[in-house]
């Protein structure tokens, strides 16, 4: 069923078969859930499934490609962009 992401604005469908989704994690939200780019179905994928707007993001930490938002909160939430291991020093 056809929805729309609420903290991007973009269209976010169910994943039939026809398209991957974007798995990047934010912060206090959840998976991003828009369509990735660039990215067929039944291909191999080196790369994990990600929208326009998380594609080009790299860890703070190390540049590799980033997976998660960091979910600090103080007064409002961290949100820099992170890899699967490194964490952010704003603890």
């Amino acid at each position: 069923m056809p929805g729309m992401c609420e903290r991007h604005g973009t269209l976010k469908q169910n994943s039939g078969g026809d398209m991957r989704l974007c798995d990047f994690d934010t912060a206090w939200v959840g998976k991003c859930g828009a369509e990735a780019i660039d990215d067929p179905v039944g291909e191999v994928h080196e790369q994990p499934p990600r929208c326009e707007r998380h594609a080009k993001l790299k860890c703070v930490k190390c540049g590799k490609p980033a997976t998660r938002e960091c979910d600090m909160t103080h007064q409002l939430v961290c949100g820099v962009p992170l890899c699967d291991t490194c964490k952010h020093g704003c603890a």
